[in-house]
């Protein structure tokens, strides 16, 4: 009796642990933000960060967290209703004794322009106001993009599964050509094609506002699934943007069938290669 417990022990014992097993993918701090990413045997369940924060799998038990939030000692514990696990965080440094207050800083310069940028939340302020006017941002290396229209969609495929599916989309001019930008924040913009293939990918119309009201002071433009930022757009001021290419008639001349972007990449000029930085 006690030989066949025993075995039925040993068969028993490596289901169970590989079903309690969580697969963490990356867990590092990038960007200003806290990123857990991982999967776990567990479809369509709540998975907490520290009793704090919530996200739930999807149907093959994947997660992600983007928080900011810089654990104390380094570590979080992720837990689902059944199982528990301490992850260590990488780039992380431990919180230290509080010192004391520093002097206050000078005050800015009369006159000086103030350039909204990334906060300590992780998000991006939304204060440049063009009115009906396109907006231009310059990139690190000086290529620059015209914002001409925002908008909002209502995706049925959102950039981030596990999250709701109201996207920011931005109508950009690059030397000429029509392209877009869009993502859940101004902080996680993706590369895209011209408005129709945006609305064709999503399954729905972009609802463009009348003005370029609330448009932030930077830009970032991110790889998919992942933190890394491929280019950082900052404003630079309200004008005109330069015509878009047309044909003798007037009109913007049609596309070729092998020059239209996939969906997801941007658009880029016959013959003329997209500089480090850029869209």
């Amino acid at each position: 009796m006690r030989r066949c417990l025993a075995a039925f022990m040993m068969i028993v014992a490596p289901a169970v642990d590989g079903r309690a097993e969580f697969s963490i993918h990356s867990a590092r701090i990038a960007e200003g933000d806290l990123w857990v990413v991982g999967q776990v045997n567990e479809p369509d369940v709540a998975v907490t960060l520290d009793d704090s924060f919530t996200e739930r799998t999807d149907s093959r038990g994947r997660f992600r967290f983007r928080l900011a939030y810089h654990p104390a000692l380094c570590t979080v514990v992720l837990k689902t209703p059944t199982q528990s696990r301490v992850v260590v965080i990488g780039n992380c440094g431990q919180r230290g004794a509080q010192g004391p207050p520093g002097e206050p800083g000078p005050p800015g310069a009369p006159g000086q322009e103030s350039r909204p940028d990334v906060s300590g939340t992780g998000t991006i302020k939304e204060d440049v106001d063009c009115g009906s006017q396109p907006a231009l941002y310059s990139g690190e290396d000086g290529f620059q993009t015209w914002v001409t229209r925002k908008g909002e969609i209502e995706a049925k495929n959102p950039l981030r599964p596990l999250s709701g599916g109201r996207l920011i989309v931005l109508q950009v001019l690059i030397r000429g050509n029509v392209a877009t930008a869009y993502g859940p924040d101004f902080a996680r913009m993706l590369r895209g094609g011209p408005p129709d293939r945006i609305q064709e990918l999503h399954g729905a119309p972009i609802k463009w506002a009348a003005t370029n009201n609330a448009l932030p002071g930077t830009i970032h433009i991110v790889a998919e699934d992942s933190p890394d930022v491929l280019a950082r757009l900052r404003f630079k001021e309200c004008g005109a943007p330069p015509k878009a290419q047309t044909t003798p008639t007037g009109k913007p001349p049609a596309p070729k069938p092998s020059s239209v972007p996939a969906p997801g990449t941007m658009e880029r000029p016959r013959n003329m290669p997209l500089p480090s930085g850029a869209l």
